[in-house]
């Protein structure tokens, strides 16, 4: 199976499921080599990451530099 192939069936990459599962560190967004994170500020002023599919490359960087994962 081609690295391709392997990518295509990777799942995306979930940062949070739930807000307390994110510090708000952003160490993802910085990370990210496509620059598919972007931030949103929540009704109390808390910022938090979201991928945008369109542009992901299921590098799972972002993953691997989050200090609550």
């Amino acid at each position: 199976m081609s690295k391709k192939q392997l990518k295509a069936e990777r799942n995306y990459p979930i940062l949070f499921t739930s807000k307390d599962e994110c510090c708000g560190c952003l160490a993802c967004a910085a990370i990210c080599p496509m620059q598919t994170i972007k931030v949103s500020i929540d009704e109390e002023g808390f910022e938090y990451p979201a991928i945008d599919r369109k542009k992901c490359v299921k590098c799972y960087s972002c993953i691997s530099v989050c200090p609550l994962k």
